[in-house]
């Protein structure tokens, strides 16, 4: 029987954890997303942007680091176990260099919501650079999960 030594196996098992965990904030940041800038009140507006503002800082404080952590962990894994693996290993890497300068985008838009100056332009830009910070996290996980189920088996 082919037995990934126990560390992998672990790491795999906290990687997992930190996806499902990564899922539901990136859910609760896109639908933050959505109702931003649709309230008529000025209340209804600040109430949006502080959901916005707390789930786009939580996964900009968050994600950085469990990238880190995959680099140093399963990817360097895989990318010792063949040029199938390797490739895959370079590949999320690559994809985790874009996440990082979507997430860069919009922790900048995150900090001009504080601003009274162009708000509502503000609020649609964030709004657009967060949909496609999440649909890049959402996607990249999905394939993360599917390679690292079969890796680490």
């Amino acid at each position: 029987m082919n037995r990934q030594p126990v560390t992998l196996q672990a790491d795999a098992a906290v990687i997992g954890y930190d996806h499902r965990a990564l899922g539901h904030e990136v859910r609760q940041f896109e639908l933050a997303l959505q109702v931003l800038g649709n309230t008529a009140c000025a209340f209804g507006e600040l109430v949006e942007a502080a959901e916005v503002l707390r789930y786009g800082r939580h996964l900009a404080q968050t994600v950085p680091s469990h990238m880190r952590f995959e680099e140093r962990s399963v990817l360097a894994t895989m990318e010792k176990r063949g040029a199938g693996l390797r490739a895959f290993a370079q590949e999320m890497k690559r994809q985790h260099r874009l996440i990082q300068d979507q997430l860069d985008c919009v922790a900048h838009l995150l900090d001009q919501l504080d601003g009274p100056e162009n708000l509502e332009n503000v609020m649609a830009d964030l709004r657009q650079q967060g949909m496609e910070l999440v649909r890049q996290i959402t996607t990249h996980v999905a394939v993360e999960e599917r390679k690292f189920l079969t890796f680490s088996a």
